[in-house]
C-alpha cells in the first residue's frame, strides 16, 4: 500500500502473487464426491476426481479423458488399495500432505505411470524429504529400484558417514540393496564391523524363512555373493581367524585360501572372487538429512498445475462464457471451488447449461478475472480493475474483492485518486474510500489541478466537497470548482464563459463550498465576477451568514468548518509483500518520530501465522531537553500501557487505544509489543523508513524494517 504522497505512480499493470488457487485446490479435493466428473473403481470402492485436474499434469490422463478413445467413467484400477489410490490423488490437489514409508511405494508406482517424464525428479524430492537415519536403507532401495541417480549418490554418501548400526532398515533391506551397500568404496567402517552387520542381516533373513540362524551354512546361503563385497584384505589375520573359527563351514576352502593370501599380500593369485581394493573413507561430506518432526511435504506438482490448467481451458474446459461475442472457456469445478455463486449456478438444483452470456464487462476484464481462479501469479491492470471488481463482487468471493482492494491501494496516487474514489464509493469499499479521502484531504491543492479531477463526475465532486478535512483554503476550492465546470462545458461543446452553463454543471455541488469562511472582500469580488451564479435566495442566505444573524440557520449551504485535524490518518509503511517470513520473538519494538504534532489513536500489526496472542502494547515518549551547557539530553516523559484481549490473529490486527496519546513534533516514540508466546512467523513486507503523507507531514522510522508495525493511526494536533 503506497502512502498518500504527491508522486504519481505510473503503473498501468501489476504482476501479483495470488494465493486463491491453493484454496481452490483444497476445496476441490474436499468436494470431489460432489463436483468430480470421473470415478475410479478401486477394489469395489468408488473414488471421484476431476478430469481436468488430472489431465493438466499427466499426459497419460489427458489421453485417457480427452483423447480419441476417451474413457467415459468408472475406470477400474488394479493392484492397489483404495487408501493408496486416494493418497496418490493428493499429489494433484494438495499443496502439503503427509508421506509415510508404509504407503509411499505403491503411490510412487502410480505416480510413475502418470508422470513418465518428470517422475524421477519428483521421486527424489519426496524421498529426500522423508530420509532419516532409520529409513536410510529403505530410501536407498527406492533409489536403486527407480534408477534415481542423484538420490542414489546421496544415499551412498549418507551410508558412508553413518555408524554401522544394526537398524531395522538395514536388516530388512533386500539382498540387492545389501550388495549395493557393500559395494560402496567409501564406507567409514572397519571391515570387521561390516562383517558383523552382514551376519545380523543374514540371521534376520533366516528367521523370516524359519531357518536355524545358528548354522553357518544357512547364514552363508542367505548372504550368497554379497560376502565377496567385504574387504577381508583390510582385516588383520587375527580378526579373520576368529571369524573362521566362530563360523565353521561358512567359507569354502578356496575362499579361505584367497582371503588368507590377500591378507598376507600374496600376488599372482589364480582366483579373485573377493574385492581386493581397500575402502577410502568419505571425507568432507556434510549430511543433508534434517530432523523433520512435522512430516509435511510441500508438493512440487501443484506449483505447475495452475498454469497448465489455465492454458488447457480451450481443450478441457466444460463451460463457455460469451463476452462481447468472444468465447471464453473455463472449468465448472474450478470456479465453483471458490465462488458460492458458481457453485449454485453449476451444481445447484437447476444448473446452467454449457453456454453463459456475460454482459456489462469487457472480454479482457473477464479473462483477467478468471486468472484469480487459476494462476498463482496474475496480471492486474488499471484499465480493467473496475470490471474485475464488479465480477468479483458478483461471484461472492470475498478474498477476490480483497485482492482488488490491495491492487487499488497500491496504485492510488494524486493523479488518479478521483477516479478510484468514485469506484470505492460505488462498490462500497470502505478501506479504499478512506485511503482516497486521506489522499485527497492531504493533497487537495495538487488534486484540484489534475486531469483526473477535471474529468470526474458531479457526484464524485460533491463527495470530495463534503469532506471536512480538505487541507486547502476555501477560495481555492471555489476556483477549482469553476475550473471543473468549465472543463465540463468544453467536453460538451458548451460555452464555458456562460454563467448559466457553469451553474448547470455545478448544480448542488456549490452548496458544499464553505463560503462563510472566505473573507468578505474576496466573496464580494467573486460574487460580482460570477454575477448570476447564485440565485437571489442563495445570495441572501450567504449574506446572512456573513452578517452572522442571530438564530439564522442556512437551508442550503454547508458551513461546517474544515480542519485536517478531524481526519484519522493512516501512515502505512508497506511497499510490497515478500515471499519470506520473519520469525517473531516474545517482544518487538517500533521507533518513530513525526515532524508535526500528532494524537496517536492506534496501530495496525502484521498478523501471525499461528494462534498466538498479543498481551500488551507499551508506548514510551522521549523528549529532548537542553541543560545550561546546551548539551542535548533525552529523558522518558511518558509510559503508556494498554492490555490487549486475547484473540486469534489473521493477516493483520487493528489495535485502537481507548484514549489517544499526544506527541509534539519530533518527540521520539517507542512502541513495544509483547506476545504471550514466541517462535512463530508473521507476514514479511518491504517497509518504508520514511513515509511522506504530503509535503508537510513526514514520519521517520528507525531500525531495519523487520518490526511488526504495519501502520500508525493518528490525527494532527493543528
Amino acid at each position: 500500500m503506497g502512502s498518500s504522497n504527491s508522486t504519481s505512480q505510473n503503473v498501468d499493470k501489476s504482476l501479483r502473487k495470488n494465493r486463491l488457487f491453493k484454496q481452490s485446490l483444497k476445496k476441490l479435493h474436499i468436494d470431489r464426491n460432489k463436483t468430480g466428473d470421473v470415478s475410479f473403481n478401486v477394489n469395489s470402492e468408488i473414488i471421484y476426481a476431476h478430469r481436468c485436474i488430472l489431465a493438466a499434469l499427466s499426459s497419460k490422463h489427458k489421453d485417457q479423458f480427452y483423447g480419441i478413445f476417451a474413457y467415459e467413467d468408472n475406470i477400474k484400477v488394479a493392484d492397489v488399495t483404495a487408501t493408496d489410490f486416494d493418497n496418490f490423488l493428493k499429489f494433484f490437489y494438495c499443496n502439503k500432505f503427509t508421506v509415510n514409508e508404509i504407503s509411499i511405494e505403491p503411490v510412487l508406482k502410480l505416480l510413475k505411470q502418470s508422470f513418465a517424464d518428470d517422475f524421477a525428479d519428483l521421486f527424489e524430492k519426496i524421498l529426500l524429504f522423508r530420509m532419516n537415519k532409520t529409513n536410510l536403507h529403505f530410501i536407498y532401495r527406492m533409489a536403486i529400484t527407480y534408477e534415481l541417480i542423484n538420490l542414489k549418490e546421496i544415499c551412498k554418501k549418507e551410508i558412508s558417514i553413518e555408524t554401522m548400526a544394526i537398524t531395522d532398515s538395514f536388516i530388512n533391506c533386500t539382498h540387492e540393496v545389501l550388495i549395493h551397500i557393500l559395494k560402496i568404496n567409501s564406507l567409514n567402517y572397519k571391515e570387521m564391523k561390516i562383517f558383523d552387520a552382514c551376519i545380523a542381516w543374514a540371521r534376520n533373513s533366516c528367521l523370516k524363512k524359519n531357518k536355524d540362524d545358528t548354522k553357518a551354512e544357512n547364514l552363508r546361503t542367505e548372504l550368497g555373493d554379497a560376502i565377496y563385497q567385504i574387504r577381508f584384505c583390510s582385516m588383520s589375520i587375527e580378526e579373520f581367524t576368529n571369524i573362521h573359527r566362530k563360523y565353521p563351514g561358512f567359507f569354502l576352502p578356496d575362499e579361505t585360501n584367497e582371503i588368507f593370501y590377500s591378507i598376507a599380500n600374496v600376488k599372482d593369485q589364480k582366483s579373485h572372487r573377493f574385492i581386493q581394493t581397500p575402502r577410502v573413507p568419505c571425507v568432507g561430506y556434510k549430511s543433508v538429512i534434517k530432523r523433520n518432526d512435522c512430516a509435511y511435504f510441500s508438493n512440487p506438482i501443484v506449483a505447475q498445475l495452475s498454469k497448465k490448467l489455465y492454458l488447457d481451458r480451450n481443450e478441457t474446459g466444460d463451460i463457455i462464457f460469451i463476452v462481447h461475442s468472444k468465447k471464453i472457456y473455463a472449468h465448472r469445478c474450478v470456479l465453483a471451488a471458490l465462488s458460492p455463486k458458481y457453485e449454485t449456478q453449476f451444481y445447484g438444483s437447476l444448473p446452467d447449461k454449457d453456454v453463459i452470456t456475460v454482459d456489462g464487462v469487457s472480454s479482457a476484464a473477464f479473462e483477467e478475472f478468471l486468472q484469480f481462479f487459476y494462476l498463482d501469479e496474475l496480471t492486474m491492470s488499471i484499465e480493467n480493475i473496475g470490471d474485475v471488481l464488479y465480477l468479483a463482487q458478483q461471484s461472492l468471493v470475498d478474498d477476490l474483492v480483497k485482492e482488488c482492494q490491495k491492487f487499488l491501494l497500491d496504485i492510488i496516487a494524486v493523479g488518479n485518486v478521483c477516479r478510484f474514489y468514485k469506484l470505492a464509493i460505488f462498490h462500497n469499499l470502505e478501506i479504499v474510500r478512506e485511503f482516497c479521502e486521506q489522499t485527497i484531504s492531504l493533497n487537495a491543492k495538487k488534486v484540484f489541478v489534475t486531469d483526473d479531477f477535471m474529468t470526474c463526475d458531479r457526484n464524485t465532486l460533491i463527495s470530495i466537497l463534503k469532506l471536512h478535512s480538505l487541507d486547502c483554503e476555501e477560495m481555492k476550492i471555489f476556483d477549482a470548482c469553476i475550473s471543473w465546470a468549465k472543463a465540463c462545458c468544453k467536453a460538451q461543446n458548451n460555452d464555458d464563459g456562460n454563467i448559466d452553463n457553469l451553474r448547470a454543471e455545478l448544480g448542488d455541488a456549490l452548496y458544499q463550498i464553505r463560503f462563510s469562511f472566505i473573507k468578505i472582500e474576496e466573496f464580494a469580488k467573486l460574487h460580482k465576477t460570477f454575477e448570476g451564479l447564485f440565485s437571489p435566495d442563495e445570495s441572501n442566505e450567504l449574506f446572512y451568514l456573513f452578517g452572522k444573524l442571530n438564530e439564522f440557520s442556512p437551508k442550503k449551504f454547508n458551513q461546517t468548518r474544515r480542519s485536517i485535524a478531524s481526519l484519522t490518518l493512516q501512515c502505512d509503511r508497506t511497499i510490497t509483500e515478500l515471499d519470506t517470513e520473519i520469525n517473531r520473538t516474545r517482544t518487538a519494538q517500533t521507533r518513530f518520530t513525526c515532524n508535526v504534532g500528532i494524537s496517536l489513536e492506534g496501530l495496525i500489526l502484521f498478523g501471525i501465522y499461528d494462534t498466538d496472542f498479543i498481551s500488551e502494547v507499551v508506548i514510551n515518549k522521549t523528549v529532548k531537553m537542553y541543560n545550561n551547557n546546551n548539551h542535548n539530553l533525552e529523558y522518558l516523559a511518558l509510559t503508556f500501557t494498554t492490555k490487549v484481549d486475547k484473540k486469534r490473529l489473521d493477516k493483520e490486527i487493528v489495535i485502537k487505544f481507548k484514549d489517544s496519546i499526544t506527541f509534539k513534533a519530533y518527540e521520539k516514540v517507542d512502541i513495544v509489543i509483547s506476545y504471550y508466546c514466541c517462535n512463530s512467523n508473521y507476514h514479511s513486507f518491504q517497509l518504508a523508513n520514511n513515509v511522506e503523507l504530503n509535503d508537510k507531514i513526514v514520519v521517520i522510522f528507525e531500525g531495519n524494517g523487520r518490526d511488526p508495525t504495519k501502520c500508525l493511526l493518528f490525527k494532527l494536533l493543528y
